[in-house]
């Protein structure tokens, strides 16, 4: 063996091994903020009304939003079989295998079409500790995203390796059909995929291999999906937006990624440019670029056209940035071969100056993602706690005035879930303490609502900050003039007496925060949305309290006591 095939067997040696061992740190590092979360949002849904519990459900085929999810609703209902609620990370173990396999097949798949070994590893390493988008690999509910990634980039190996040709194409089919049933993802996915075919073996054969799941896909929706509730419509007027939309999305996956401000588009631009341009010495290298950059301007444009009436930044989404960062990986590292064949300086000073931005990047990507989880950490709350103890209340025969433990983050946690034995069964085994079930009350015994809540009405009211006594309103009225804002609201105190009290406000605010206090704990501050000027009660049924009420409208405002 010569001396340069010596080394290069030792420098492969050496690549896989920091490769495992990069993996191995990124899995630790997820693993490591995922057991500070919980449930949130849509894992309700999967978990309340998807048949993983009793009771009404809407089945394996039935799109949630617009997303064909029948893989990730039986995710949810195996391991919901095997550790009920009592953890949330075993929720999290198929989204972070996806995301390794992930990282592993796109390695793979660079090696293999003769991307050089250290381009390979750093490129997938981006990815393993692409903390901007972190919304995907800490938040379980995203196997749909990340699961139809992965299934998409599997097609793509089992149609470049598997033979004789017609197990390569059932092999193709099988998975692209399995990423279709993951999210509307898997759509990007099979476009990416005709783009890699056709690059290789022409527009008929690309047409053949994504034939079957495009068929079976435009069943489902001719049968389910069309029926998808649907986010806010774009117009005529908001569809313009859209190329901005894809240009934020693209941009945003290299400046956040790289944590380097502004610097987006130049890298964008720079990418685009090599991966179009850059002679490679496989053909499979550049088809597959090429079918990354396809796929993610089709993702990007997809999601544009659902999410653009809420705004452009909809783009900067971290759950769309991670798919961008991955569909986008394969044409970097041509970027970065190319870039190292040029490098004219000497070697050891290029290799200190990459490694430097290369730990620069590993920094930034493990900093967004430990900013990521604190910020959904305080979404969740108190929500593990407080589900106990909304058990225990339901259980107790408290009065109940409003459906919901939790207002605005999981509104599918209702008084009905609560009642469920399997979903008690389901819960961790603790007694819950003062101060969770005065956080449970705080929801379930809290109520705003144009409709009279049934509790007496108070007996005063005390204003505390923001109410100036005006003219003398009709009976069992005060009028006063109020001044809140969002960051400095009016407030007044209502005690609730032995069976609980309620009165009716109208003015201008557009947000009321109640907080309830007993003794001397206090509940977390809650928010409910109001029209302006419109009557609502705003009561608690929990006795021998005090409700804070705090408004963010300044104007003439009116305090009913019945």
């Amino acid at each position: 063996m010569t001396r340069r095939t010596v080394r290069g067997a030792l420098d492969a040696h050496l690549v896989h091994l920091v490769l495992a061992v990069g993996l191995a740190a990124a899995l630790g590092l997820l693993v490591s903020q995922a057991r500070r979360l919980w449930f949130f949002g849509d894992d309700w849904e999967f978990l309340a009304y998807r048949g993983t519990l009793p009771g009404p459900s809407l089945g394996l085929l039935e799109p949630h939003n617009e997303h064909w999810s029948t893989v990730p609703i039986l995710v949810y209902r195996g391991v919901f079989a095997l550790v009920g609620l009592r953890s949330f990370v075993p929720y999290m173990v198929p989204v972070l295998t996806a995301h390794l396999v992930i990282c592993v097949v796109l390695f793979w798949l660079l090696r293999r079409f003769g991307a050089s070994p250290w381009v390979s590893l750093g490129t997938a390493l981006f990815i393993a500790f692409y903390g901007a988008g972190a919304e995907d690999t800490l938040w379980a509910f995203q196997i749909g995203f990340v699961g139809s990634v992965m299934f998409g980039l599997l097609a793509i190996a089992a149609i470049d390796l598997l033979r004789p040709v017609w197990l390569s194409l059932v092999g193709g089919w099988l998975l692209l059909l399995l990423g279709l049933m993951s999210s509307g993802v898997g759509l990007a996915m099979v476009g990416a995929v005709a783009v890699f075919v056709a690059c290789l073996r022409g527009v008929r054969s690309a047409l053949l291999h994504i034939s079957v799941p495009v068929a079976v896909y435009a069943v489902w929706y001719l049968l389910y999906g069309r029926y998808a509730a649907k986010p806010i419509p774009t117009s005529l007027e908001t569809l313009p937006l859209v190329p901005q939309f894809v240009w934020t999305g693209f941009t945003a996956v290299f400046e956040k990624g790289t944590g380097i401000p502004s610097s987006g588009g130049a890298i964008l631009l720079v990418v685009l440019a090599m991966a179009f341009t850059r002679t490679v010495t496989d053909p499979r290298l550049r088809c597959l670029a090429w079918a990354g950059i396809a796929g993610a301007l089709l993702h990007f444009t997809i999601a544009g056209v659902s999410r653009v009436a809420s705004g452009v930044d909809q783009g900067l989404a971290s759950r769309y940035l991670y798919l961008g960062a991955v569909l986008l990986a394969p044409a970097l590292a041509v970027t970065l071969d190319a870039i190292w064949a040029r490098v004219r300086t000497p070697r050891w000073a290029a290799r200190w100056l990459v490694g430097a931005l290369a730990v620069f990047v590993l920094v930034n990507g493990v900093a967004d993602t430990i900013a990521f989880r604190t910020l959904r950490g305080q979404y969740i709350g108190d929500l593990p706690d407080r589900l106990p103890a909304g058990v225990a209340l339901v259980n107790r025969g408290a009065l109940v005035i409003n459906d919901k433990l939790d207002q605005i983050y999981s509104p599918d946690v209702t008084v009905g879930l609560l009642r469920q034995p399997a979903f008690q069964r389901a819960l961790p085994a603790v007694e819950p303490g003062a101060d969770s079930l005065l956080s449970a009350s705080s929801n379930l015994q809290v109520a705003v609502t144009p409709k009279p809540v049934p509790v007496p009405f108070a007996g005063g009211v005390l204003p505390l900050v923001g109410f100036v006594p005006g003219a003398t309103g009709a009976a069992g009225c005060a009028s006063y003039a109020a001044s809140g804002t969002d960051a400095q609201p009016a407030s007044l105190l209502v005690n609730t007496g032995t069976a609980g009290a309620q009165i009716t406000y109208t003015g201008p605010a557009t947000t009321i925060w109640t907080v309830l206090y007993q003794g001397d704990l206090h509940g977390p501050v809650t928010l409910w949305p109001v029209y302006p000027n419109q009557a609502v009660h705003i009561g608690s049924s929990m006795p021998g309290g005090t409700l804070e009420v705090r408004f963010n409208g300044s104007g003439p405002s009116t305090v009913c006591l019945g």
